[in-house]
């Protein structure tokens, strides 16, 4: 038994318990990280469809790359439903005020 059992309502199995509703959404906020992304978000991905309690969502918010890291946060949002991708064009964060920012972004 994990300590997230516990957060459970009181007789829900983990495995049926509102499958395929996202339940916290995970933001990655990047800056020039192509050499890490793939594989920071893959291992994301495995520790929370292995033994994370709740359905998550990644979603990679780029701020102002240079280099290719906006390209591997769309491929990734591509290879995976359960992955999205957000840019900023320039980095900095008084780009990130209003909600239209968290949009999820496909290509």
């Amino acid at each position: 038994m994990t300590i997230y059992q516990n957060l459970l309502p009181a007789g829900v199995d983990r495995a049926g318990w509102d499958a395929g509703r996202p339940q916290m959404d995970i933001v990655v906020p990047v800056r020039n990280e192509e050499r890490n992304l793939g594989p920071s978000i893959r291992r994301l991905r495995n520790y929370l469809h292995g033994g994370f309690p709740f359905p998550a969502r990644i979603t990679i918010a780029d701020n102002g790359s240079t280099d290719r890291t906006w390209a591997q946060a769309v491929a990734l949002s591509r290879q995976y439903s359960d992955v999205r991708a957000t840019r900023l064009e320039q980095a900095g964060r008084g780009g990130w005020r209003g909600r239209s920012r968290w949009a999820p972004r496909r290509g």
